[in-house]
């Protein structure tokens, strides 16, 4: 049976600032409190599908809360399970567009243009900068996301563990 440290580095996060569960508090406070700042917005601009998506991502992040209070460890899953989801999918999404700008830059240059031209603004950047920005934004998300998904899911492991080492230790 493993005896387990909570003071340990592999359940510290932010330099060994905060404990992991403490990391997992103030990154779903942080999804929530952006959730409702997306849904409202959304709703403001009458986009309802973006509403419906912050609200929907709410749920995960409620759910790092009811992990917590709950002493759940099986509660992190959805976050989890829906972060996953969406660390794959913007992988993809870079993938994605650095293709289409190296394997075909005209078809993406056509589709920038034509995207800018609906928009009511002053000026137009060129597609391979629009493209680079784009690239720039969803890699920083990806770290961001990739950061979150580890320090949730060694909240779940620790959690996990002390169950574990609890529910042994009154064995025996």
């Amino acid at each position: 049976m493993e005896i387990y440290n909570s003071d340990d580095n592999k359940y510290r996060c932010c330099c060994s600032r905060f404990h992991v569960e403490r990391g997992a508090y103030i990154i779903a406070i942080l999804g929530i409190a952006f959730g409702v700042l997306g849904f409202i917005c959304s709703i403001l601009l009458s986009e309802y599908e973006s509403g419906l998506t912050s609200a929907f991502s709410l749920l995960f992040y409620v759910s790092i809360i009811f992990a917590q209070r709950k002493q759940n460890p099986s509660l992190y899953w959805p976050f989890l399970i829906f972060n996953a989801i969406g660390i794959t999918l913007i992988a993809i999404y870079i993938l994605v567009l650095v293709a289409l700008l190296i394997l075909d830059p005209e078809v993406w240059q056509n589709y920038v243009e034509s995207s800018q031209a609906n928009k009511q603004t002053e000026y137009v950047i060129g597609s391979h900068l629009f493209t680079g920005f784009m690239i720039f934004f969803f890699a920083m998300s990806e770290v961001v996301s990739v950061w979150f998904q580890m320090v949730v899911y060694r909240a779940f492991k620790y959690m996990k563990m002390t169950h574990s080492s609890l529910n042994s230790y009154g064995k025996a």
